[in-house]
């Protein structure tokens, strides 16, 4: 039993390698839009990007029931299942697959921080614009306002 879930593991750290490889792919071109000020292409990729962050949340959902199931065949506290755990308790085989999937996934949660964290400068950026066109926009006296 405990060997289907280590497969499931490595199954599901695939999975979630996948999705936010997907997700990094996205918020490339998200950058892009925001760049270039793209406001319709900046909202499909943002509906894409919910799409993505719900199926990540049931992938992660299933690798922790799953987590659960070997922490209780291995006696162990939920808290103490981590990768290392898994790999520690696997084949080699497993243990290595679980590895790379872990190693690929740090790498892409990495850059997707990066990505995440220019497009949040991106985004400051145009707001500040923004704000000081409004500011500059009220301080004008509208016609209404002068005398004629």
């Amino acid at each position: 039993m405990s060997l289907d879930q280590m497969l499931e593991q490595v199954q599901l750290l695939e999975k979630l390698v996948q999705l936010y490889s997907a997700l990094n792919e996205l918020t490339k071109r998200k950058e892009k839009a925001l760049s270039l000020a793209d406001v319709e292409s900046l909202d499909n990729i943002i509906t894409a990007e919910q799409a993505l962050i719900l199926n990540i949340a049931e992938v992660e959902k299933r690798r922790f029931a799953s987590q659960k199931e070997l922490a209780a065949a291995w006696g162990l506290p939920i808290n103490q299942m981590t990768l290392s755990a898994i790999i520690e308790h696997s084949d080699t085989k497993i243990a290595a697959q679980c590895q790379q999937a872990g190693q690929e996934l740090v790498t892409t949660l990495a850059e997707l921080k990066e990505r995440n964290d220019r497009c949040q400068v991106v985004i400051k950026g145009a707001l500040e614009v923004v704000q000081q066109s409004l500011d500059k926009a009220s301080a004008r006296p509208v016609l209404m306002d002068q005398r004629v």
